[in-house]
């Protein structure tokens, strides 16, 4: 029995393999298939551990929004993301596909003088690269909707 953590569950994010997670301080461990979970025990220390057993964590597709929009404003040339002024349509749209494939719709405002495909294929290979790191979600696609462009930020 792998022992995953003492006192609290730590976040389980998947991996490619089925059956598989990692927390953000670990190495993989495996999340299906064990044996029936042993009862908490406690340590040398005297304080209890949780042993690992069956399940799996999903991330939810805020969250995977949330650091798309962070990765998209890194990016130079982007002064900034655009909300829609209809209701449910906001400027990081995250779709989850029955494959559970990953696809991210962002809708951004350039700076003036900035060449769109440049700073678009940026925006791509930021969000792309910074979802596959934080979260091991690496998108199918990256759409980069220009909405606006203006000044140069100060």
């Amino acid at each position: 029995m792998t022992e995953v953590s003492r006192l609290a569950p730590r976040p389980c994010f998947p991996l490619n393999r089925p059956g598989w997670c990692q927390t953000p301080h670990q190495a993989p461990i495996k999340t299906q298939g064990l044996q029936d979970p042993e009862p908490a025990r406690e340590d040398a220390a005297g304080g209890p551990t949780i042993q690992a057993m069956e399940g799996h964590a999903r991330i939810s597709p805020d969250v995977l929004a949330r650091y798309a929009a962070d990765a998209a404003l890194e990016v130079e040339g982007v002064r900034g993301l655009v909300e829609s002024h209809v209701p449910r349509h906001r400027a990081v749209r995250i779709t989850v596909s029955e494959e559970e494939t990953v696809s991210v719709e962002m809708h951004v405002a350039l700076e003036w003088g900035t060449s769109f495909g440049e700073v678009g294929q940026a925006v791509q290979n930021r969000v792309g690269d910074y979802l596959a790191r934080m979260a091991r979600a690496r998108p199918a696609r990256v759409d980069v909707v220009v909405d606006e462009v203006g000044p140069v930020r100060a």
